[in-house]
């Protein structure tokens, strides 16, 4: 599954959109921070942890969420397993990036429910 994912640029101050993969567990949405295994972090994610708000897409639908940060191994490696069974190339990525790939649980805002 694929979502759209606005955040701030968090140098610039303009809206920044990208296509991610998304899973969910329990009652948020799992975003990773995997650049395909490359050395740095996406510029989303990094935007991402800067400003915890975003607008996520599914289907044509937009959601204002708030995201954390997930630092938490137990619950980054259920995160992981959850993404890994769709996306099997998240192991390769995580063994070549030599570095903690940032993951993320998003929940809709709850200013935004309803509107």
């Amino acid at each position: 599954p694929q979502c759209l994912i606005t955040t701030v640029g968090r140098k610039s101050g303009q809206p920044r959109t990208v296509t991610l993969v998304y899973g969910t567990l329990n009652s948020e949405f799992i975003l990773v921070g995997s650049n395909f295994g490359q050395k740095h972090h996406p510029a989303w994610a990094l935007n991402l942890e800067a400003d915890s708000v975003a607008v996520m897409s599914i289907r044509g639908e937009s959601q204002r969420m708030t995201a954390r940060l997930v630092t938490d191994p137990e619950e980054r490696e259920r995160m992981w397993q959850v993404m890994y069974a769709m996306w099997p190339a998240y192991n390769a990525y995580r063994g070549r990036a030599g570095r903690e790939i940032k993951m993320f649980a998003l929940r809709a805002d709850v200013a935004d429910v309803g509107t």
